[in-house]
């Protein structure tokens, strides 16, 4: 660069890590206006579904638990695969047993 100024060069170009603001239809930053028009938090609070163990998973369902690891590799059984450790939403094993059998599972 020679030093003189260029008049095709865009701010984005100069500065790229100057953050662009982009404008709505009713002028206001459109970041702003998300803000706006965010629904207020709902009252309920969530509650997390306790995930069991292969041992405890196993057990629920009457199977081995290497059996139960062998499925949820293979895509049979939906389960979260934790470094070594595997771990299953009593949900997740209740809608498999519902596939299988064509029955619904109460607890």
């Amino acid at each position: 660069m020679d030093g003189t100024f260029c008049s095709e060069r865009t701010l984005g170009e100069i500065r790229p890590n100057t953050p662009r603001r982009v404008f709505g239809s009713s002028g206001v930053p459109m970041a702003d206006q998300a803000l706006s028009e965010r629904k207020p938090p709902r009252s309920e609070t969530f509650v997390p579904e306790p995930l069991l163990d292969s041992e405890e998973a196993a057990a629920f369902i009457r199977i081995h638990p290497k059996t139960l690891q062998r499925f949820a590799r293979e895509g049979q059984i939906q389960g979260i695969h934790i470094g070594k450790l595997w771990r299953f939403r009593q949900s997740a094993l209740e809608r498999w047993i519902e596939r299988q059998t064509g029955t619904k599972v109460s607890a």
